[in-house]
């Protein structure tokens, strides 16, 4: 799990993400990235986004976004800091090593 200081509410900064971020796709992943809220110094905030399209089971949903969740967890030095990142996942993803999920993530949110 993200420490709060890296976790995004959805319900109170969606719409100011999809107004004001930069979508980028790719293979894995829809990812939305905006200047953060709090400034340029602040850490990079994440949230994830699984629809039940993608992984009718809740187990499903619940395991990939436990395991990117600890992908961006283990990484997240290399994230860029002061930026709100949206991610959502696409169907590919559920079967992608972690190796690509980070390499995607990464140069998306770049």
């Amino acid at each position: 799990m993200l420490n709060k200081q890296n976790r995004l509410s959805l319900r109170t900064e969606r719409v100011r993400l999809e107004k004001t971020g930069q979508t980028r796709h790719s293979s894995l992943f829809i990812v939305i990235v905006a200047p953060s809220s709090q400034g340029e110094a602040a850490f990079p905030r994440f949230a994830l986004l699984v629809s039940k399209k993608l992984a009718p089971l809740s187990v499903e949903r619940h395991r990939l976004k436990r395991l990117i969740t600890e992908i961006i967890r283990l990484n997240l030095n290399e994230f860029p800091q002061g930026k709100d990142i949206l991610v959502i996942p696409k169907k590919n993803s559920l079967s992608a090593p972690r190796e690509q999920i980070l390499t995607d993530l990464k140069q998306l949110c770049s």
